[in-house]
């Protein structure tokens, strides 16, 4: 009995040591992995003490925070060439902008509004987007009147029971307005720390999904933050490719590869290195690119997503990797050259994993929907793994899927590594703590201030929000708590942070928006 009792206990002993071993395997492999995510950033953008990030101008901001289904409304469109119709448009504006300076006339339009039952969501949404454009140019009138608003919107709530409501649903003018209102505001808060985190949090989200693979036609990769983007299917571990890429002026940059990447996916990290201090609307498109590799030193192939050499399997075709050209791990050479031929086949992949294709031969590559995942020529196109298509009428087991239950543990590997950088972001927008300034070097170039104050049209809402509170009469400690939150969270960070293109000019995949969100 004793004997079985100590041997018991020593398969426990060995039990927990292994256990132990896991644990400090597992944590060292997040500190490795956080340790070259932060090195390969600073050798992106830490050498560079002059670089600034890549901010919108206002108007750009302006435009993609108000109207951010990105459908410009009639009135803001280009006037047409009758010069009549103009004139009349602009007078009647004019007048319209005069008459709203009435803060009496306004205050009742917009309540009259407010109970119109036909006044829809979207119409209430546009009519305060077009509103606040108009006073834009005085802040100090328009905070005025939404002010008187606000105040009008809590005590409405507050007779129905519903104050905790306010600003949560955004449903109304005014909710709407204050929306607007806070992102025209804190356009210069963002370009301190709070935008210097979250600019470092997206950097690190990227170059984390980058080092796995990713399918450009779902949208889905190894190293995602979602559940609805995580790679589910059972792939070949992709091999790194370390390229050399020869810039215009003869220069020469190290870009790190995978040989499952796309052409596409190639370009795009080639150009990232190349054009690291261009905006990305200012860098070449890249289907107006094509990517050359130096066989020889006097010889050289035009590498494409799809040419006469893709494999083509029954009714399905592969998209052309990186490995389908046999490129070898070290010393590749690649030069972007400027394309001066439709791509094979009329279409090529870009980072969005969208099919691009010229509809009407004139050269314009105009984008088309990944759902369709067709070629020109009608083949079914798969990159990391075939889709499933019950019009083809295959087996029910054909490119099934793993539980995505399988892969929490590397999701929260994911997480492990991207969390300083969350904690860093947290810091920098709910406390007036600067992380930022201890990166590094990296802090030369994205941590040029060294504190982060309470922005002052912050600290006013805030205010008025707790006066609002006692005028009426409400006794529970949080609720105030409740608007602050969601003013400043929901109706302002959470829509920066899932749309970080709004702030600054950059590309955002689906596999990017879906890891932001």
């Amino acid at each position: 009995c004793q004997r079985r009792v100590k041997k018991k206990d020593q398969q426990l002993d060995e039990m927990q040591l292994e256990l132990h071993q896991i644990e400090v395997s597992v944590v060292n492999t997040v500190k490795s992995g956080f340790a070259e995510l932060h090195a390969e950033i600073e050798e992106t953008i830490g050498d560079q003490n002059t670089m600034l990030l890549p901010y919108r101008d206002l108007p750009g901001y302006v435009f993609r925070c108000f109207f951010q289904d990105g459908e410009p409304i009639d009135v803001l469109l280009p006037l047409d060439n009758n010069v009549v119709k103009t004139r009349d448009f602009l007078n009647g504006l004019s007048e319209f902008r005069r008459l709203i300076q009435d803060k009496k006339f306004l205050l009742m339009t917009i309540r009259a509004l407010e109970q119109q039952k036909s006044f829809d969501i979207i119409q209430r949404s546009q009519f305060a987007q077009l509103l606040m454009i108009l006073l834009c140019q005085n802040l100090e009138y328009a905070t005025d009147v939404l002010r008187l608003l606000i105040s009008d919107q809590i005590e409405m709530l507050n007779t129905r029971g519903e104050a905790h409501l306010f600003m949560r649903k955004n449903q109304s003018v005014v909710d709407k307005m204050a929306s607007c209102w806070l992102s025209l505001c804190l356009r210069d808060h963002l370009e301190n720390s709070p935008g210097c985190a979250l600019y470092m949090l997206m950097k690190a989200t990227k170059s984390q999904l980058e080092k796995g693979p990713v399918d450009v036609i779902t949208g889905e990769a190894k190293y995602s933050l979602s559940e609805r983007t995580i790679l589910r299917s059972l792939v070949e571990d992709p091999k790194e490719i370390i390229a050399i890429v020869e810039s215009e002026d003869g220069g020469r940059f190290t870009v790190k590869l995978l040989d499952c990447d796309t052409i596409s996916q190639a370009k795009e990290k080639i150009m990232d290195v190349l054009y690291r201090s261009v905006k990305v609307s200012d860098r070449h498109g890249i289907a107006t690119v094509d990517l050359e590799y130096k066989v020889q030193p006097k010889d050289s192939i035009t590498l494409r997503d799809d040419d006469k050499s893709s494999l083509v399997d029954g009714s399905w075709k592969r998209i052309n990797t990186l490995k389908h050209y046999k490129i070898p791990a070290i010393g590749a050479v690649f030069r972007l050259i400027p394309r001066t031929e439709r791509p094979s086949n009329g279409h090529v992949f870009d980072h969005l994993g969208t099919l691009m294709v010229d509809h009407d031969g004139s050269g314009t590559l105009r984008h088309q929907k990944a759902a369709a995942k067709f070629s020109s020529d009608g083949h079914h196109l798969w990159h990391m793994s075939k889709q499933v298509d019950p019009t083809l009428g295959s087996s029910p087991f054909a490119g099934r899927k793993l539980m995505t239950e399988i892969f929490f543990p590397q999701m929260m590997y994911t997480k492990s590594v991207l969390q300083k950088f969350v904690d860093d972001f947290v810091d920098c927008v709910f406390t007036t703590s600067n992380p930022l300034s201890s990166i590094g070097s990296v802090s030369a170039v994205y941590a040029n201030v060294n504190s982060n104050p309470v922005p002052i049209p912050l600290k006013h809402l805030f205010d008025l929000l707790d006066q609002e509170g006692m005028e009426s009469g409400i006794t529970a400690n949080n609720l105030t708590h409740i608007w602050k939150c969601n003013t400043y969270v929901l109706r302002f960070w959470v829509n920066i942070l899932k749309n970080p293109e709004f702030l600054f000019d950059i590309s955002k995949s689906h596999t990017m928006d879906a890891c932001l969100s």
